[in-house]
């Protein structure tokens, strides 16, 4: 049917990390900023260099050349770097840095809180890549070791908390998950008040589980509650932390929508998150393909099959380029696009993408994630064989 043009998914816009200017054609070698010309990247530069990954990597191996690998002080600009890479999808890298940071601490300082900051940190990034299993056991270690040195009730202990309800989602260990995720909430709102974005954050997850339960009338609601409570806190001078959160309720409330088949409207919350997430990140990002497949389940759910297509390819591309391939986001990228072939009489190329799938999710069957999805490749692998007569 006739709807409005389809959104751009290929441009993303060029402002100046100092100026603030559209268009702006210098790019850090970080790939996190852009600038109008080496005037406003010399202006921005004592602002830039302690998030340029490019920079604090070739600090970190100059460290390393005149102390030595083993160093305390290495070992803390590796996890300064891989907690880094980690904020900006880059998860491959990230595990390096962290890795070599925890070997260094456990062995120079294996009761220091630093082990916890590097343990929790590598549980979210085992997370992100779906290895459950990985980021279950780093959960707990860095939650063991935050109560021994900064007490039950400390923010720390309520973020792993978090991430631990999170990997227990992702694990369909509902009523475990709750239990966490309510104690992460509790404390969080202790701690800072029921409105801290920490608190709607928590809040948000509990969100989420509800949503994994079924519980779709009760998941909007909470998701309308939070999202509210975000959206009053956007303003010309929020920052990137803020309108990030923004954006994620924003992208919740489109899912939400979705699932209550209001599509258009859907699309509008997603358009919305993409256009902030992409001023507010020029790297390729996850969320960005996440933000780009949501689109693209809702082309599919309108019957607009080439321009879905079209998308989980753009969102693939993404997913390769920040998760990395194998990754879970990768393999679902790739069964969707199998999916969207098949609709469109396209067997043996669907089939081609249900093998990489299997593949990335082959990689990733160690790490305990990903039943549900692989049962869905499974099931979309069977029906495309049977319509092939095979």
């Amino acid at each position: 049917g006739a709807r409005r043009g389809r959104m751009d998914t290929g441009q993303k816009p060029k402002v100046c990390g100092a100026c603030g200017r559209d268009g702006a054609p210098l790019r850090c070698p970080c790939k996190v900023v852009f600038y109008c010309g080496d005037a406003c990247q010399r202006a921005a530069w004592e602002a830039h260099k302690g998030c340029c990954t490019t920079h604090l990597a070739k600090e970190m191996e100059k460290a390393r050349k005149k102390l030595g690998p083993d160093h305390v002080a290495v070992a803390a600009q590796a996890s300064n770097l891989g907690m880094l890479c980690k904020t900006q999808d880059k998860h491959k890298e990230a595990e390096a840095h962290l890795r070599e940071s925890l070997r260094v601490f456990v062995l120079a300082r294996p009761d220091d809180v630093a082990v916890a900051h590097v343990l929790s940190s590598l549980g979210g990034v085992y997370l992100s890549q779906g290895r459950l299993k990985k980021a279950m056991k780093m959960h707990r270690k860095s939650l063991e070791a935050y109560q021994v040195h900064l007490g039950e009730e400390h923010d720390m202990v309520a973020v792993t908390l978090n991430g631990l309800g999170l990997t227990l989602i992702k694990l369909d260990r509902y009523d475990e998950a709750m239990e966490t995720l309510q104690r992460a909430y509790d404390m969080f709102v202790r701690l800072e008040g029921p409105d801290g974005e920490s608190s709607l954050m928590a809040k948000s997850n509990i969100g989420q589980l509800y949503e994994a339960r079924g519980m779709l009338d009760k998941a909007h609601e909470v998701k309308l509650e939070v999202g509210a409570k975000r959206a009053e806190k956007v303003s010309e001078s929020s920052s990137v932390a803020e309108l990030d959160a923004h954006c994620s309720s924003l992208q919740q409330l489109g899912c939400s929508l979705g699932q209550q088949g209001r599509f258009e409207e859907a699309r509008g919350k997603f358009e919305e998150a993409l256009a902030i997430v992409r001023r507010c990140h020029p790297e390729r990002s996850v969320r960005e393909g996440n933000l780009v497949n949501n689109v693209a389940n809702v082309e599919t759910n309108v019957g607009n099959y080439e321009a879905a297509l079209a998308l989980y390819g753009k969102a693939n591309r993404i997913f390769r380029r920040t998760a990395g391939r194998g990754s879970a986001e990768d393999a679902i990228s790739l069964t969707d696009a199998g999916s969207m072939l098949d609709n469109l009489d396209r067997g043996e190329e669907a089939m081609g993408k249900y093998e990489e799938a299997r593949a990335a999710f082959a990689s990733m069957a160690s790490g305990g994630g990903g039943a549900e999805d692989m049962a869905r490749l499974g099931y979309l692998m069977g029906r495309n064989k049977y319509l092939a007569g095979d």
